[in-house]
């Protein structure tokens, strides 16, 4: 063959090549949607150059649906602004094993590079070295517009160890009208006030209910002990009941037949029970207190002493020790706790957000404008702690929770359980 021809069919060789790579290049602009729906990208503006870098992080959460609809929006939002970084949301319904995987994962070193935490959960994961401090997010404006009782619970060792999210705490709430007829204009300030109190209304009504314990949710029992304890933090510590904690559950004891256990998701049941004057309080977290209608939260009184571990009902966004994308996770956290978003959740689901700004100057604003009670704000604005870290509290609780499911709706068995808790101390 001669110089001319294999020239020409050079030539010919690499145009076919250059034709063939030129529409392969084109996509290095697109981004696969990493959530499980089937949202797909926009595509970024022309001219614009393709990000270098780009990045799949992985979240892990445990949410009711309606709460993981809106942060899938959330999510999309943020992809969209941020192509670059593919972000796959895996939700798993049952908070107790989905913590439980999360901490082995963690020890294998295998875990996702952000996961949302019940708060009591974040300092045990930090303590056993499977976060990343946070504390990088917290400048400017956004540092300053953090409430104290949501952070501070957050730290251990001189760093911030997870952004706050949103939280719901419990509140205890009495039928006014109940407790007017009782002779008190306000609820006990004191355990023995409370008793006081009890033994007034059993006198008119022997068969009343006096308190709502659901079943198997140790949220509201700590509550209630703490809000006639000295010392509630402690109550935290899942160590052994003092005697006068003990004391307190041997009155609980003796007035089982007066303690109903209405499911909290019966909302139905607790409310017709206060409108028919049948109970006399009942402990509820926020979001549910923000469902009743008027006509009902007109009959109640919110006992805010009783707020004493507002921080407990909250979650709060972490960073994995083991991430290899730190800076784009920490990107994606600040898009997620942004105002914007925590008053869409708080306005659809009721809980409450973790900024300061997001609170009314004024009860009125509060009312007409769908924003959260300045009450609530001030109270978050309190110095808030978690006195001594313990790696293995999530164990704890769990363990505490299980044995108290036993009990609760189980007649007689309050002392059981007290002597179940000395048996594992």
């Amino acid at each position: 063959m001669s110089f001319g021809k294999l020239a020409t069919l050079f030539i010919g060789l690499v145009m076919i090549a250059i034709l063939m790579f030129v529409p392969l290049s084109h996509q290095g602009g697109t981004v696969s949607i990493g959530v499980r729906d089937s949202y797909t990208h926009i595509q970024p503006n022309a001219g614009e150059q393709p990000p270098s870098k780009p990045a799949d992080i992985h979240v892990n959460v445990s949410l009711e649906e309606r709460h993981f609809e809106l942060l899938l929006q959330a999510n999309r939002e943020f992809m969209m602004k941020y192509p670059h970084i593919q972000v796959s949301l895996t939700n798993e319904p049952e908070p107790r094993s989905a913590f439980a995987d999360w901490m082995a994962q963690s020890r294998q070193g295998e875990a996702a590079d952000v996961l949302l935490l019940d708060n009591g959960y974040v300092l045990p994961f930090a303590v056993n070295g499977f976060l990343k401090p946070v504390d990088s997010l917290l400048t400017g404006d956004s540092g300053t517009d953090q409430l104290s009782a949501l952070l501070d619970p957050l730290r251990w060792n001189g760093y911030l160890w997870a952004i706050p999210k949103d939280t719901n705490p419990y509140l205890l709430v009495w039928q006014k009208d109940l407790l007017k007829e009782t002779g008190w204009e306000e609820p006990p300030a004191d355990w023995p006030s409370y008793q006081a109190l009890a033994a007034r209304r059993l006198e008119q009504a022997p068969d009343a209910k006096l308190l709502n314990w659901s079943a198997g949710d140790l949220n509201q029992h700590l509550l209630w002990l703490a809000r006639y304890d000295k010392a509630p933090n402690q109550l935290l510590e899942l160590s052994a009941y003092t005697k006068d904690q003990l004391a307190r559950l041997d009155t609980m004891q003796a007035l089982e037949r007066q303690t109903s256990h209405i499911a909290l998701d019966d909302l139905p049941a607790l409310v017709q029970a206060f409108q028919q004057r049948e109970l006399l309080a009942a402990i509820l977290p926020w979001s549910d207190i923000e469902q009743l209608e008027p006509p009902v939260s007109k009959l109640l009184y919110i006992d805010r002493e009783s707020a004493s571990f507002p921080w407990l009902g909250g979650r709060s966004y972490a960073v994995t020790s083991g991430s290899l994308h730190e800076e784009e996770a920490l990107l994606w956290i600040a898009a997620m706790t942004e105002p914007h978003h925590q008053q869409r959740v708080y306005q659809e689901l009721g809980l409450l957000p973790v900024r300061a700004s997001m609170y009314a100057q004024n009860e009125a604003e509060a009312v007409s404008g769908g924003k959260p009670p300045v009450w609530w704000g001030a109270m978050l604005a309190q110095t808030g702690t978690m006195d001594t870290p313990d790696p293995d509290w999530s164990g704890k609780w769990q363990a505490r929770e299980r044995l108290w499911e036993t009990v609760t709706g189980n007649e007689g068995e309050l002392a059981a359980y007290v002597e179940a808790v000395v048996r594992t101390e």
